[in-house]
This record gives structure tokens, C-alpha cells and sequence, in this order.
């Protein structure tokens, strides 16, 4: 549902007390209603302030937020805001694999990691369409969430993500 419009009229930098019971779905940790029961959307939410800054993000790497689920630090950054930043030579990240993940989801890798790869979801929170493989990032950020096939940045929008894509030619 959506919480923004009413009667919650929730909007980004409020502080809320949520009332219900953690479980797990799909190995991602969840708050589920006072019932327990999927789908009956019966948390209670309380308003406590408005106007509030956003958490500071956690800025990772490739490496401690790569998608395996054996990532040891994956649990700990669960639900939270994460960023990767990219430095040019040493830390570039690019688009590493595009297909077979699903619809808007993607790998990144960076050269001072090649193996850590990282999941890219562009489908769960909002739409944001695949890059090409071997497209530069910048920087990604998201909500960091744990799903049947490891760990995953989610997309909020595209704001959540810098990419060095050049502009479409019309004539050269």
C-alpha cells in the first residue's frame, strides 16, 4: 500500500514507530502485522516527528557488499541506506553481467575487485532499465536487502545511480 498518500500521508524525513513482528521472506528480514499472516498489510504505524534528516549512508565496496549470501557483512547492513562510490583506474566500477537476473537487474564489478561482484536491482523499489555491459558506474546506492539469490542493492529512483553513458549521437 501505498503509506504516502492518505490516510498515512507519511513523506520522506519522518521519523515512525512500527508496530509488529519480525520474520523472514525469502531470507530477506521483514516486519510483518501483529497477525503474522503475509498480506493482511495490519502493522501498526505511528507518527512520532516530521521534517527529519535521513540516515547517512553506510559507503561500502564491492567487497563488503558483494551478492553472495555468505557475505559475513550482508546481515549487518540489512535494510539499510548503502553507497559505493567509484574512483577512476583504481576502483572503476562497470556493468559486469546482464543476463539471466531478471527484469532491471544487473552485476557491478570494480577493478580492485573483479571477483566481488555486486547486484544491481532496478525492479523492486522502481524501474530502472539494464545499462550495457561494460558501462562505467560512478556511484550506486540503495536500500541493501537479502533475497533467495544473496544480497542486492534496490534502487529508489534513478537518482540512486551514476552512470557514464555517453549522449546518443544523431549525426557524426
Amino acid at each position: 500500500f501505498n503509506k504516502k498518500g492518505a490516510p498515512w500521508n507519511f513523506n520522506i524525513g519522518d521519523k515512525v514507530r512500527v508496530y509488529g513482528k519480525k520474520q523472514e521472506f525469502g531470507n530477506g528480514t521483514e516486519i510483518e502485522g501483529l497477525d503474522a499472516i503475509q498480506g493482511t498489510d495490519d502493522c501498526l504505524v505511528r507518527l512520532i516527528s516530521t521534517g527529519n534528516a535521513l540516515p547517512p549512508f553506510y559507503v561500502g565496496t564491492t567487497t563488503s557488499l558483494n551478492e553472495l549470501p555468505t557475505n559475513a557483512n550482508g546481515e549487518l547492513y540489512e535494510g539499510m541506506l548503502v553507497r559505493i562510490n567509484s574512483t577512476p583506474v583504481t576502483n572503476q566500477m562497470k556493468v559486469a553481467r546482464t543476463v539471466g537476473l531478471g527484469t532491471n537487474a544487473f552485476l557491478i564489478v570494480s577493478n580492485a575487485a573483479p571477483s566481488d561482484s555486486v547486484f544491481i536491482d532496478g525492479n523492486i523499489l522502481t524501474t530502472y532499465g539494464t545499462p550495457a555491459l561494460g558501462t562505467n558506474i560512478s556511484m550506486v546506492q540503495g536500500i541493501y536487502e537479502q533475497r533467495a539469490r544473496g544480497y542486492r542493492i534496490q534502487l529508489r529512483d534513478g537518482n540512486d545511480i551514476v552512470v557514464a553513458t555517453p549522449p546518443n549521437v544523431n549525426d557524426a
